[in-house]
């Protein structure tokens, strides 16, 4: 492993913190800030929202300024970004540091996979980006277990722990000695082009299946499991929130390994396929709590496992110097599905009181699209 795709690597576990950093702070920053659920869900999904939007041209910048240049960048931001919030208990600077993060973490996402799909040993570019993309849930469970012991000692440290968790990677930057061949000018057709293919639109529905539920489940399934446990509160039941994203880890860690045996074309569909099953399930409804958190915990495993699974096939549409726009592409709507999913699932516990018509909806759409995305995706068998 050379050192680029080793710091690539390296970005992951921060690139998670900042996910999760939040959630597990829930009820000490609701009562600080005095909003509702929904106003909760306003700010973690903010940093969605930018991240989303920031995708395109997140990956357009670094196909047009080069791997150094765009992470000075974005490190830089990101750590600003995160200590603005906590200098005054404000909702709406809370809302505005969250979007800035976003900003930054849009490209943060897209930087690490160009760098390994340029850096990566040939035809391992798929695996390594599985592991980094494993290891990006292994930051939200840091999350999880660091955050609620800081909290006590202020609300602020759910911000703080963020922004010094980014300042030794930039301190590395400059040592990485990144050449600049990767640069490349941006043609205005490309984008179209993006746009145009179904295949883009058929990655990003399914990595928003996958990836948003995880994310989703791992927000608001401390909250589920409270409501069907008496006496517990969300931060009691913090764990499974790290118990979600530990199982992110060994998903998206194992479909690295799958990709050895099977085609990354039949490990999507599959996981498309089992995942539908699972959201079922879940929106059955009164379920005992183990059987409700023994099928989050599958469906969000399932749902991992298709990570690498998923940029092994987008490498085969677009040279690797086109990466970033066509990765930015596909996490733009990935990205906006998991904002999505989050909005409505806060709204959903302030109105309906349950998440049952959430899973009910993510059940359909996998249905859905699953056959018309496996024929869209068969010329990348």
């Amino acid at each position: 492993m050379n050192r680029y795709v080793a710091f690539a690597l390296g970005m992951g576990p921060t690139l998670g913190i900042i996910f999760m950093n939040l959630p597990p702070a829930m009820e000490p920053l609701i009562a600080v800030y005095g909003c509702s659920y929904t106003g909760f869900s306003v700010i973690v999904s903010a940093l969605f929202w930018a991240y989303t939007l920031m995708q395109v041209p997140g990956g357009l910048i670094l196909d047009r300024l080069g791997l150094k240049r765009t992470l000075l960048i974005c490190l830089s931001a990101l750590v600003v970004a995160d200590l603005l919030p906590a200098l005054y208990p404000s909702w709406g600077l809370a809302v505005v540091g969250r979007l800035l993060t976003g900003m930054g973490a849009g490209l943060v996402f897209v930087t690490p996979m160009k760098m390994m799909a340029l850096y990566a040993p040939p035809g391992r570019a798929g695996i390594f980006q599985a592991f980094y993309g494993a290891l990006v849930p292994v930051g939200s469970v840091l999350a999880y277990l660091v955050v609620p012991a800081l909290v006590p000692f202020g609300w602020q440290w759910a911000f703080v722990v963020a922004a010094l968790c980014w300042l030794p990677l930039l301190a590395m930057v400059p040592a990485l000695k990144l050449p600049r061949r990767e640069a490349a000018p941006q043609r205005r057709l490309e984008l179209g082009g993006i746009a145009r293919d179904a295949r883009v639109w058929v990655l990003g529905i399914y990595l928003a299946l996958s990836f948003g539920s995880g994310i989703t489940m791992a927000i608001w399934v401390p909250t589920l499991l409270a409501d069907v446990l008496p006496g517990k509160t969300a931060a009691q039941l913090a764990w499974s929130g790290a118990l979600i994203m530990g199982l992110s880890f060994a998903g998206r860690l194992s479909g690295g390994l799958v990709l050895f045996r099977l085609p990354a074309y039949w490990v999507a569909g599959g996981t498309i396929g089992l995942l539908c099953l699972l959201f079922i399930g879940l929106g059955l409804g009164g379920l005992p709590p183990a059987l409700t958190l023994g099928l989050a915990l599958a469906a969000t495993g399932c749902g991992a496992l298709n990570f690498g699974s998923l940029f092994q096939l987008a490498g085969k549409i677009a040279p690797p110097e086109r990466l970033g726009g066509l990765i930015g592409s596909i996490n733009f709507l990935a990205n906006l599905g998991a904002g999505l999913m989050i909005l409505f699932f806060g709204m959903l516990k302030d109105y309906a009181g349950d998440f049952t018509w959430g899973f009910l909806a993510l059940a359909a759409l996998s249905l859905v699209v699953l056959i018309p995305g496996q024929l869209a995706l068969k010329n990348l068998r």
